[in-house]
Formats: C-alpha cells, sequence, structure tokens
C-alpha cells in the first residue's frame, strides 16, 4: 500500500513553475603577443 501512494504521489501532476528570462549582450576581445593570447578582455 505504502508503494502505491509513494508512485501516486511521484506521478501526480505538478503546475511549472515560471521563470524569467534574460538576454545578455556581452564582448570578448583577445590581446596577442607574439602569436600567443595574453589577455582576454569581456565587457
Amino acid at each position: 500500500m505504502r508503494r502505491l501512494v509513494l508512485a501516486a504521489a511521484l506521478l501526480a501532476p505538478v503546475a511549472a513553475q515560471a521563470h524569467p528570462h534574460v538576454m545578455i549582450d556581452a564582448h570578448a576581445v583577445a590581446q596577442f603577443e607574439h602569436g600567443k593570447v595574453v589577455a582576454l578582455l569581456v565587457g
């Protein structure tokens, strides 16, 4: 009986929780010295 109650509780539909979506605008610039990246500037 306990397994039936547990299965029913786990399979019961639940309401989806809404969450905000955020768009991020960013850019990155690589700084090179002698053909190698020495810095990464993110903004």
